[in-house]
């Protein structure tokens, strides 16, 4: 997995390339941290991506569901269509307890590539 960052002004878009596994769990979980507590909009763009195993849609949906459920919705453009319905489907008080378990809402520093940042 790799992940391109721009900025453009208060939002960030993170363009995510190749497969997302289990291996890359670490990164992906600081990366959604970062996205949800430090940008004003942030914009995760799968375009590039060829897989996402199930371990990393499981947290990409509470990273979704939790980003909902404190009004700032991460926006999700160009996701495979076989991953839509594991990604979108949000019981916000189930999930706000799926959270808490994966530590979704502490913050830490990230350590994904940087590139093209704009201000």
């Amino acid at each position: 997995m790799e992940i391109l960052f721009e900025q453009h002004g208060n939002t960030g878009i993170y363009n995510f390339n190749g497969t997302i596994a289990d291996r890359c769990e670490n990164d992906l979980k600081d990366l959604l941290i970062q996205a949800i507590h430090r940008m004003d909009r942030a914009v995760l763009n799968f375009k590039n991506v060829t897989k996402i195993d199930e371990k990393c849609r499981n947290l990409l949906k509470t990273a979704y569901c939790t980003s909902l459920r404190l009004r700032n919705p991460l926006i999700l453009t160009n996701v495979p269509k076989v991953y839509l319905p594991d990604l979108f489907n949000c019981n916000l008080q189930t999930d706000a307890d799926l959270s808490g378990s994966i530590k979704l809402l502490s913050r830490k520093k990230s350590n994904y590539v940087k590139s093209n940042e704009r201000r």
